[in-house]
């Protein structure tokens, strides 16, 4: 296979990938069983970003240049709106892509705005040498395909969550989600700690991803701990009990 020419120099925002990154990135998504000389390819023109609380990954109108994996932190993508407030699209944690579905679009501006609310790492791909990777190889086509099914799937269950009557069962079912997201970037990255830690801060960010008031959020979350099925210690809750979060959140 003929390899594909690299820019001579990375941007100025990207730095060296570490030997862990570079030992655990074949085993993500999007290039877990593919053959090992387009993995990498893949490797080769990518780059690792680490973004500081408060930096923009990219910014809406922004020409598109690169799609994104969250290695660690959390990134907020939204969308401006126009009295200079902002409509939350959701909270990304590690284990997420960011614009991989834009790949597909024929766009060729950023639609949203993404910006780290806690200090985050990205791998992030050029998607010019990408997209002709993957016209080249069907097999990441279909890998891209996968992944962005499996985002329309969870995309599906978040609106299941919305429409939800009872503020609990929604809370308890947001948990939950993210929740079984940590675990399996946890097991990506041959992870061992036995304990998942839901980093719910800033909360009104947690409540407006699922259509909640900040004080309805809370109190559910204050009532789930005094059932005794999660703990919370400012902002950053454990499951105790998954089974009995699940029935509260199968409740209509």
């Amino acid at each position: 296979m003929k390899p594909i020419a690299l820019a001579a120099e990375p941007p100025s925002q990207c730095e060296t990938s570490t030997p862990q990154d570079r030992s655990w990135l074949p085993r993500t998504p999007l290039l877990q069983d593919l053959a090992p000389e387009i993995q990498q390819q893949l490797q080769l023109m990518s780059s690792v970003r680490t973004l500081r609380k408060g930096e923009y990954l990219f910014l809406e109108g922004e020409a598109i240049s690169s799609f994104h994996y969250v290695l660690t932190g959390r990134i907020k993508e939204y969308y401006p709106a126009g009295d200079g407030g902002q409509c939350l699209r959701r909270i990304a944690l590690a284990g997420h892509y960011l614009s991989l579905h834009q790949l597909l679009s024929g766009r060729i501006n950023y639609t949203y705005s993404a910006m780290a609310i806690a200090s985050a790492r990205c791998w992030s791909w050029p998607t010019s040498l990408f997209l002709e990777l993957m016209h080249r190889e069907p097999t990441l086509a279909l890998q891209v395909a996968r992944v962005l099914s499996e985002n329309v799937e969870h995309s599906c269950r978040h609106a299941c969550l919305c429409r939800k009557t009872r503020a609990l069962s929604k809370v308890a079912g947001y948990l939950l989600s993210k929740n079984n997201q940590m675990v399996q970037q946890r097991r990506l990255m041959g992870g061992r700690e036995p304990t998942i830690r839901i980093d719910l801060r800033p909360v009104e960010l947690a409540a407006a991803e699922i259509c909640l008031a900040r004080e309805t959020f809370s109190r559910a979350l204050s009532c789930l701990d005094e059932r005794n099925l999660i703990r919370v210690v400012h902002g950053v809750v454990e499951l105790v009990d998954e089974e009995g979060l699940k029935q509260i959140s199968a409740v209509h």
